[in-house]
């Protein structure tokens, strides 16, 4: 039998290698999983540059790499903050858009297979939540929103519609700037139409 750590390694080489991280082609769309990343940040409302590097760890030469290879696709344009001429601000174009929702869609189908592959799909999912809380155990986000969304709603012990709960998990899972709430602790007022809501993630924008 395998030590402790021979199978973590052997789980990290398996995820790795599932979810195409190391294809020059990540989901088929001809750019890599970096490029794709940095797409989905700014898909997702992340749009100050400095913002989405630290976000995503990376360094300022890939950062700036990875945008340029995206301007260069007529994806992504980047112009100087209103407020600060220091700071970059990355928008998606109209092909960015729609670059954007062919990944959505191609995530979510990669997710839903992943699911159906196994018997236990409840207990696949719960082993991905436990390993997403234990990586990004720091990540804690306080944001306010409408008490009567979906998300909202879940973090107050409510439920999610199953597949898009289901999908949301895995997705978080396997793409951590997908920030999907799943252990919370919430406040509302009864007279407030909206409410602070503390999450910490599953696995982010």
């Amino acid at each position: 039998m395998l030590d402790p750590v021979s199978r973590v390694r052997r789980f990290n080489r398996a995820v790795t290698s599932a979810v195409g991280a190391l294809d020059t082609s990540f989901l088929g769309r001809g750019r890599p999983l970096g490029a794709a990343r940095v797409l989905n940040a700014i898909g997702h409302g992340r749009t100050d540059v400095a913002e989405i590097r630290d976000y995503l760890g990376l360094d300022s030469g890939l950062m700036s790499r990875l945008l340029r290879s995206l301007e260069d696709e007529g994806l992504v344009e980047t112009t100087a903050h209103e407020d600060d001429a220091r700071r970059r601000v990355a928008t998606l174009t109209r092909t960015g858009r729609r670059e954007f929702a062919a990944y959505e869609a191609l995530s979510n189908a990669q997710a839903e297979g992943f699911l159906a592959q196994h018997s236990q799909r409840e207990a696949l999912l719960a082993a991905m939540d436990l390993i997403a809380s234990t990586l990004t155990r720091e990540r804690i986000a306080l944001d306010e929103m409408d008490p009567q969304s979906d998300e909202a709603r879940y973090c107050l012990g409510g439920t999610m519609p199953s597949s898009a709960a289901a999908s949301a998990r895995v997705l978080t899972f396997l793409f951590p700037e997908i920030l999907m709430p799943r252990t919370c602790a919430a406040r509302a007022a009864a007279s407030s139409s909206r409410c602070r809501t503390r999450c910490r993630s599953a696995a982010s924008a």
